[in-house]
This record gives structure tokens, sequence and C-alpha cells, in this order.
């Protein structure tokens, strides 16, 4: 059998679309301040999004706030995260393309690095999947 559902904390809210009370997921979640998780599994497609919010805003620190898994026949074949620090997003590096001026611990108890490209000075997080080292 072949279903969609959206599911947030275990409990299915919608059926066909990443719809929650007549909104898209994410403006409802930042509307209703909300705290969880929210998973789509779309079966027809093969896939299964995984969404963390803290206060309406995607947020986790320990691997990716938005998770896409594809599968093939019960065969994981491949996903791909985004990662988000309440509400900012993160994109994922090769620390040896940047010079490291410092390495210490932040907010939410991780560690941070500062660093250095050709033009700018910028903060980010050591976050599982994050960072290539």
């Amino acid at each position: 059998m072949y279903t969609r559902k959206l599911h947030k904390n275990g409990e299915v809210v919608d059926s066909d679309s990443h719809v929650i009370d007549g909104k898209p997921y994410k403006t409802w979640a930042k509307d209703n301040l909300y705290t969880g998780i929210i998973l789509f599994a779309d079966n027809v497609n093969k896939l299964r999004v995984s969404s963390f919010f803290k206060e309406g805003k995607l947020h986790r620190v320990d691997g990716p706030a938005l998770k896409t898994i594809f599968r093939k026949r019960r065969m994981r074949t491949g996903s791909c995260g985004e990662w988000w620090v309440e509400g900012k997003e993160y994109k994922r590096i090769n620390l040896k393309d940047y010079v490291v001026l410092d390495y210490y611990k932040g907010k939410f108890g991780l560690m941070w690095y500062k660093l250095v490209d050709k033009d700018k000075v910028f903060d980010q997080p050591d976050i599982l999947g994050l960072n290539i080292k």
C-alpha cells in the first residue's frame, strides 16, 4: 500500500501533503513556536524527511536538523541533510580549505571553529557530519 503521511511527534496530522492546519509545515511550526520533530513519510516516492524544530526554528545540535532519506526496495540508497542552529543554516565545509583561528566551547555546549577564508572571519559549529576534517 502506498501512503503519504505527515507526523507531528508521532501523531499523523495529514496524509497527502506537507500541511498542518492549512499551512505549510515550516510556516505552521514558526507561527506556533513548535518544538519537536515533524516527519514526512512518502512511500510512493520512497523518501522520508525529518525536520527538527526548537521554538519554531529549525534547530539540532547532534546532527542535521533537516534530513531526507531516499530508499529503493527497503534499502537506503542515499540521504542528504541541512544543518541548522536556532534557525540559521550552516553549510557543509572542508576545514582544510580554511585557516582555523580558534576552537572553543560555545553556545549549546557545542565546540565552535573560528575560521577565516579570503575575505571574512566566521564561526562554524562542530556538529556531527557538518565539517569534513
